[in-house]
């Protein structure tokens, strides 16, 4: 009896998702990387973030290296909304990306990290309200050490994006401060399993 065992090569690498408010639209930046036999990818809404509807459908560009999409779909201001990117391969397989979060205007905190705790040394890092430009990201131990993450820009006035913590990272209790173009800080605490 011969045994064969499916490669563990996925179809796509999800490498970040950023949602933003400009108007009464939301913009959505998908990163893509080693897209190799990939059919389309789906744009999927939820109102709560646990059921989501397809909203669009985006053909992929088909190669190897890195790319990024752009889609706008316009939601109420009002509410929060979650989407989420689905890649489906040429041979029906399905994987998802993480999951965006754009807060109702005028909710909330200027900061929201999710999830929190942090798994997997991924979270979701939400700035509400935030002035555009480019804003430094650094988390302190309880120990005081620093380490500085990678500038993430911000383009609306709500803005959600991936932050991939360093593989390095022990497991604690740690202060996450967003710094801001003007120089103001925000810190917010945050747990990582």
């Amino acid at each position: 009896t011969k045994i064969s065992v499916a490669s563990g090569v996925l179809p796509v690498n999800f490498t970040g998702l950023t949602a933003s408010r400009k108007n009464n639209q939301v913009q959505l930046s998908f990163s893509v990387a080693n897209e190799t036999n990939m059919d389309h990818y789906v744009v999927q809404h939820s109102a709560d973030g646990r059921y989501f509807t397809d909203i669009n459908t985006v053909q992929p560009f088909g190669t190897s290296s890195s790319k990024t999409y752009q889609v706008a779909d316009v939601q109420s201001a009002s509410t929060t909304h979650f989407y989420r990117i689905k890649g489906v391969s040429i041979g029906g397989k399905e994987q998802f990306s993480s999951i965006a979060k754009v807060s109702a205007v005028g909710s909330g905190a200027n900061i929201s990290v999710y999830p929190n705790p942090v798994a997997d040394k991924k979270m979701q890092l939400e700035l509400n309200n935030a002035q555009l430009g480019v804003h430094q990201l650094l988390i302190i131990g309880t120990n005081g050490q620093k380490l500085m993450l990678p500038n993430i820009r911000v383009a609306g006035s709500q803005q959600t994006q991936t932050i991939q913590l360093p593989s390095s990272i022990k497991a604690g209790v740690y202060q996450l401060q967003v710094i801001s173009p003007d120089a103001a800080m925000s810190t917010k605490t945050i747990i990582v399993l």
